[in-house]
């Protein structure tokens, strides 16, 4: 299913592949209100709960210091105000991002450059590959960060 088709309101038929974010648990921090129903049902379709979404830096603030989830589809402009304060705070969370944007990879900060960004209007497969993209990221990401037996006192 594209976002055209779920604006027409017919549903996919589920494929092999549509358990593919089974168990999941997503938030969604988009300020285009159509954008985030689409994707919301994107998700659920294919076995991922959406568990909270906002279109405010504010309230997304609020959320992912709160929310019990996995990854967060992060919107890099809400409502013309940057998302970067969100993004450390996702990434301080060991939390898993992918980015969407409208104007391009290129906005991304360069201390969030690894993880997936999808360029507006993007497929529901572009979306389902930067879920297993932004996983796999974070997982190797997991695996370099220093643990407490690697730190020694100077």
């Amino acid at each position: 299913m594209t976002f055209v088709t779920c604006l027409r309101g017919r549903m996919a038929e589920l494929d092999p592949g549509a358990t593919r974010l089974t168990g999941l648990r997503v938030v969604l921090i988009e300020d285009e209100p159509i954008l985030a129903l689409c994707l919301s049902e994107v998700i659920e379709e294919h076995g991922g709960v959406v568990v909270g979404a906002e279109d405010s830096v504010a309230a997304a603030l609020q959320l992912v210091s709160t929310a019990q989830f996995d990854i967060a589809v992060l919107d890099l402009n809400l409502h013309g105000e940057r998302v970067d304060g969100i993004a450390r705070a996702l990434s301080a969370g060991g939390h898993a991002i992918i980015f969407s944007t409208g104007s391009g990879p290129s906005d991304i900060p360069a201390e969030f450059q690894g993880w997936p960004v999808l360029t507006k209007p993007y497929s529901d497969d572009a979306l389902l590959d930067a879920f297993a993209l932004a996983r796999g990221y974070n997982a190797n990401r997991a695996q370099t960060l220093p643990t407490s037996a690697d730190l020694r006192p100077i």
